[in-house]
């Protein structure tokens, strides 16, 4: 007699790196040890030495068959990738990450705007191929339910916000930043690209110390992946005369935990967001978070942050930020906030439930 053939749930990343928020979420949806049939990650560009180990490259991807599963990570769309899944014989589960608007990167980079135009194009391209959807966020499950999708489950990722909880911190960074800006320091964390809204945060930064003549400094922690983005940054800085900004590109987790818990306050700049991770692990870090209402974020703080309309300016956003910066009083209800919200915010079983419907699709 023939037994039957172990079917295969493999998931596939557009790009794969240690501190990339899609690829720690698919790592957690593949950390269980209950399921008895295989899953694997792969990534379409080479993935970085960091998860080398843990992620292989799609030119090992084998030939699945109709019983296998592919979890397609959707967050940037490369027409060779789509043509790719379109010719695929696996079931196909899209567990959609956002697509950021190309608009923001049309003047900077066009052809990764082209990119992020396909990608939201491909939404619409994978929709009949797709037995079900999963998305980070309501905001997220909204962008697919009016793309025509049917079937979307809202799995919010369940690990991070206490990710760090356990960790020490870098004693050694810490210095180095302290030495720099003795008074304080306000932390943004995320890559330096258009939408995380560099620009403005060091416009704020002038702002604050030139006219409400506070002592501060601006710590930005994670990578500039669009170089003229990042020389249009460090031209405006001398326009304005503003070196008051690290950047201290990618860190460690005891470089992150020790920023969260040393900054002044927690800063998203930001203009959209399809998650927006970085503030629950500034609330689990003790850190005051203040945020602009993009995107998902407002449904991901909750009444943990202190909420700005989305178009504010930079005077009244540098007047906000500058009353925080003064204001121990204030900064410490923020926390009180802050640990409310990660109370209510505790895993839901939600990501859990969204990977074991995966997995009850290959058992």
């Amino acid at each position: 007699m023939t037994s039957r053939r172990v079917s295969v749930v493999r998931h596939l990343l557009v790009g794969a790196a240690s501190h990339d928020a899609i690829t720690n979420i698919a790592l957690d949806a593949t950390a269980s040890g209950h399921y008895s049939e295989s899953s694997e990650i792969y990534s379409w560009f080479e993935p970085d030495v960091s998860v080398a180990s843990l992620v292989r490259p799609v030119r090992e991807l084998p030939r699945g068959c109709d019983e296998d599963v592919l979890v397609y990570h959707l967050s940037y769309g490369i027409p060779d990738l789509t043509a790719w899944l379109l010719s695929r014989s696996e079931r196909l589960v899209v567990w959609y990450h956002n697509v950021t608007p190309a608009e923001f990167f049309q003047s900077i980079d066009s052809e990764f705007a082209e990119g992020l135009a396909h990608g939201r194009r491909e939404i619409e391209i994978l929709r009949s191929r797709c037995i079900f959807a999963i998305a980070d966020s309501t905001f997220n499950s909204n962008e697919l339910g009016a793309a025509g999708y049917g079937d979307v489950v809202v799995a919010r990722p369940s690990q991070t916000a206490t990710r760090l909880s356990g960790v020490g911190a870098d004693a050694t960074l810490l210095e180095r930043v302290w030495g720099r800006f003795p008074g304080g320091f306000i932390l943004c964390v995320s890559q330096v690209l258009p939408h995380k809204r560099v620009d403005q945060a060091v416009e704020v930064l002038h702002v604050l110390r030139e006219y409400q003549r506070l002592d501060i400094g601006l710590v930005w922690a994670g990578p500039a992946r669009q170089p003229r983005y990042m020389e249009a940054i460090t031209a405006l800085q001398r326009r304005l005369n503003q070196p008051n900004v690290e950047f201290v590109d990618v860190v460690s987790d005891g470089g992150l935990a020790a920023l969260y818990r040393a900054c002044v306050c927690f800063v998203s700049f930001s203009d959209h967001e399809g998650l927006s991770l970085p503030p629950l692990e500034a609330m689990a870090n003790r850190a005051p978070v203040i945020v602009k209402a993009a995107g998902a974020v407002t449904e991901t703080v909750g009444s943990g942050a202190l909420v700005l309309p989305r178009d504010i300016g930079v005077m009244e956003l540098s007047e906000v930020i500058g009353e925080v910066c003064r204001n121990g009083g204030m900064r410490s209800q923020m926390r009180i906030n802050g640990d409310a919200h990660l109370k209510l915010h505790r895993d839901s079983g939600a990501f859990r439930d969204a990977v074991d419907r995966i997995h009850q699709l290959a058992s």
